[in-house]
């Protein structure tokens, strides 16, 4: 199911880690869909917001838009 063709997976510890930062409680291996599931949800997310910055006027270049990209962290 995840990821899809072309993508980068996340590892289950990338995904672990992230959660426990985020002040989840994690127990494995009941949660461990529910969180997998999440971590692609947000990661589509995520790429389809970068991807519409690409068709926004006023970003031209590659540096453009990773500055674009790197800005919506700043929010």
């Amino acid at each position: 199911m995840y990821p899809r063709k072309g993508e980068a997976e996340m590892t289950r510890e990338e995904i672990v880690r992230l959660a426990r930062e985020a002040g989840f409680s994690v127990t494995w291996p009941e949660t461990e869909p529910n969180f997998e599931r999440f971590a692609a949800l947000v990661a589509a997310a995520e790429r389809e917001a970068c991807a519409k910055l690409e068709t926004e006027a006023g970003v031209y270049t590659r540096s453009d838009l990773a500055n674009a990209i790197r800005a919506r962290g700043e929010k």
